[in-house]
């Protein structure tokens, strides 16, 4: 699997969740957009998909920059592709950086996905390593979902 996700700690409140990737790819150690409701179910359409029926969740593969997520791909997945999605309150894993980051300093995310130092946006998390530049995996602690 590219990219893929393996906390370094999982909390009491740790959630692991099948996504369905509606619009945009998802791509691992990033956070993806906000959960939108079941994909099918009982009294939902059907799986759009002819590769089987499920009751997954709908999310986007990016979030908007500094708004609230869903939380972090578990790896790559494809538009219209389903993929793994890890969060909830206490989690440590590793996420891509958007930007140079300090050591204890409060998250948001950017419109890829990637985590900033926190400005106006949501609070998702606090960094437990510090970063240089873009595109360093480091590790974040979690807040829970739709901060």
């Amino acid at each position: 699997m590219l990219n893929e996700c393996i906390p370094f700690y999982e909390a009491a409140y740790t959630q692991k969740l099948t996504v369905h990737f509606e619009t945009a790819a998802a791509v691992g150690c990033r956070f993806v957009g906000p959960l939108k409701g079941r994909q099918s179910g009982p009294g939902l359409a059907a799986d759009p998909l002819a590769a089987g029926d499920g009751g997954n969740f709908k999310a986007d593969g990016t979030p908007a920059a500094g708004g609230q997520v869903g939380g972090v791909a578990m790896g790559d997945a494809a538009i219209g592709a389903k993929g793994g999605v890890i969060r909830g309150a206490g989690t440590i894993l590793p996420v891509e950086s958007g930007a140079a980051i300090a050591l204890n300093a409060e998250l948001q995310v950017d419109a890829s996905g990637r985590v900033i130092t926190l400005a106006a946006g949501r609070a998702v998390g606090v960094a437990h390593e510090a970063a240089g530049a873009a595109g360093v995996k480091i590790q974040v602690e979690l807040y829970g979902v739709g901060n």
